[in-house]
């Protein structure tokens, strides 16, 4: 049987149908610049609103779908809050994320040449940990929350 294992809100305009074309991305000097903006652009937002000791992590990570915009790659920002690295919960915007900060590293990095999406994830670790029911919930509130702030409100 199918199951999700990673939610994800692309932020821009509604995506439709399946997103099935992408760029090359390999270990190359120039992917690797592009990440690294990214990553610096993010960290700076982090350092600004001083929450680089409330959020454990934050990977920024460059993946290939270009979203209809050719030779273009898409970013995705992972927050995570543990107290163990083994398991843990992404910052939900306006909870325990500003919502400001968000909307900046979004705008930031989708600034950047050469990065046609910028991506949240609102993935808890580990994914299937028994007590499913409440990760869903949080995944269905955080979707709703993301959606009532950033979509809705541009209706």
């Amino acid at each position: 049987r199918a199951s999700v294992n990673r939610v994800v809100y692309a932020f821009g305009d509604p995506v439709a149908g399946h997103v099935d074309s992408i760029t090359p991305t390999r270990l190359t000097p120039d992917v690797i610049a592009l990440l690294q903006e990214a990553d610096f652009r993010v960290n700076q937002i982090l350092l600004k609103y001083k929450l680089t000791v409330s959020i454990s992590q934050v990977p920024v990570i460059l993946f290939p779908p270009d979203f209809g915009v050719d030779g273009h790659r898409s970013v995705c920002i992972r927050t995570f809050i543990t107290n163990d690295f083994m398991t843990g919960v992404p910052a939900v915007p306006t909870e325990t994320i500003p919502e400001e900060a968000v909307l900046e590293m979004v705008e930031e990095v989708g600034k950047i040449d050469g990065i046609s999406r910028v991506c949240y994830d609102l993935t808890p670790k580990p994914q299937g940990q028994p007590n499913g029911s409440d990760i869903k919930i949080c995944q269905r509130v955080c979707v709703e929350r993301i959606n009532d702030k950033f979509v809705n409100k541009n209706k």
